[in-house]
């Protein structure tokens, strides 16, 4: 696909577009479990359509690798 304006994107989550998903760059934001999944974004313009897969989001439990230890801190 050329270049040629405009270009039209659609980002996909699993197969299934998402809603309100049309620019460029995918920001997601507050992100859980649910946005775990599988990305791509289709591009398209008066000469065609490429669909990319882009990657795949998972999540890591965080871990706490050292206790935090008590302290009393004087104001000021």
């Amino acid at each position: 696909m050329l270049g040629t304006l405009p270009i039209r994107y659609q980002w996909i989550k699993d197969g299934v577009e998402l809603s309100d998903a049309t620019n460029v760059v995918l920001t997601l934001t507050n992100v859980s479990d649910l946005l775990v999944g599988s990305y791509s974004v289709r591009a398209a313009n008066t000469f065609g359509i490429v669909t990319a897969e882009v990657g795949k989001l998972r999540t890591i439990p965080a871990r706490i690798r050292k206790q935090p230890r008590d302290r009393d801190v004087d104001i000021g």
